[in-house]
């Protein structure tokens, strides 16, 4: 059983085993609790396709938690281990294709190179595609607006698969969507730039930017959520 350091949000942790789970219920009865939601635990091998089975799993979970009074926050998780197939498949798609791209990643081994340089690249996509690389498209839509609408998509579907446990309580936006993780990554962002990088040189990657990406993407996700659960909260390790 994890704690969340800043706000001591206990996480419930996902297991297989149902009585197992009635303990942890049991020691964390009355309690508002995270519950972690990787991306790649609900979307499948395509964009658009979504895993029932693991939704079902969740939902049994949830009403047992009712049972003991807990009240849940959902987590979504946003890391490199959480990142869907088929994300990881366009993120290679656009390494191999798009000629305007280079990546010289300066970490300690190959591997972690591999890793850490594709997750930054994500998360350049993800936040700054349309500053940095507005010439990357997924079918024509801009790939920034590709990969967030996706997400936000993946996340009302579990939403709405578990509309029926009353205990959720709405969103928690852990540290890893905080500017301050992200920067962390993306402030080295010239490492993977442009051949032709007039327009990295002119965005200066700098905290405050990157907040305004992240309070931009919160505020369309939250915009999104809202539309079927209005009595949904939104809460972050910054409040």
């Amino acid at each position: 059983m994890k704690e969340n350091n800043k706000n001591y949000y206990p996480v419930l942790e996902d297991v297989s085993d149902y009585a197992e789970m009635e303990k942890q219920c049991q020691t964390l009865a009355k309690k508002t609790v995270l519950w972690v939601l990787p991306w790649n635990a609900v979307s499948l091998n395509e964009a658009d396709t979504y895993d029932e089975a693991y939704l079902a799993h969740v939902k049994t979970i949830f009403s047992i938690a009712e049972g003991y009074s807990l009240k849940i926050l959902l987590t979504p998780e946003l890391t490199l281990f959480s990142l869907p197939s088929w994300v990881m498949q366009e993120l290679n798609r656009v390494k191999l294709n798009e000629e305007s791209i280079r990546f010289e990643c300066p970490y300690q081994s190959r591997n972690e190179t591999d890793q850490a340089c594709l997750f930054t690249f994500f998360l350049a996509l993800f936040f700054l595609g349309n500053d940095l690389f507005p010439e990357i498209k997924h079918e024509g839509e801009s790939i920034q607006d590709f990969l967030q609408e996706q997400c936000i998509f993946a996340m009302k579907h579990a939403a709405r698969r578990l509309k029926k446990n009353t205990n959720i309580e709405g969103f928690y936006f852990s540290k890893m969507l905080s500017e301050e993780f992200i920067y962390s990554y993306i402030k080295d962002i010239h490492s993977i730039q442009l051949k032709n990088n007039e327009r990295s040189e002119k965005l200066v990657i700098s905290p405050e930017l990157i907040k305004t990406k992240v309070d931009d993407f919160k505020l369309c996700f939250k915009n999104e959520i809202i539309k079927k659960h209005d009595h949904f909260v939104f809460k972050s390790d910054t409040n």
